[in-house]
């Protein structure tokens, strides 16, 4: 699965689990939710996100760290690896 799926996928999969529709997240970010749907759906994104964890591979350094990011709880950490496992059913969560 490339990044930019994996990046839809979770942005749908974190915003659902906060409970908020499409326009929740669309007016949080001062965004439309158009732009959100076709960042959901995978059409607006996918090539700069592929880009971004290129990049981050070829320092051999997260996105979080690339971009001057932390893991701010352990639940946040754990609801991140739980989302990790959906792409890999072998692993367990």
């Amino acid at each position: 699965m490339d990044a930019g799926k994996r990046f839809s996928e979770r942005l749908a999969y974190f915003r659902r689990q906060r409970n908020w529709t499409l326009a929740d997240l669309a007016e949080e970010m001062g965004l439309t939710r158009e732009v959100v749907a076709a960042w959901e759906q995978g059409r607006a994104i996918r090539v700069d996100v592929s880009r971004l964890v290129a990049l981050a591979d070829a320092l051999n350094v997260s996105l979080d760290e690339l971009c001057g990011r932390t893991v701010r709880a352990s639940s946040q950490r754990a609801d991140a690896e739980k989302v990790s496992s959906l792409d890999d059913p072998g692993r367990s969560a």
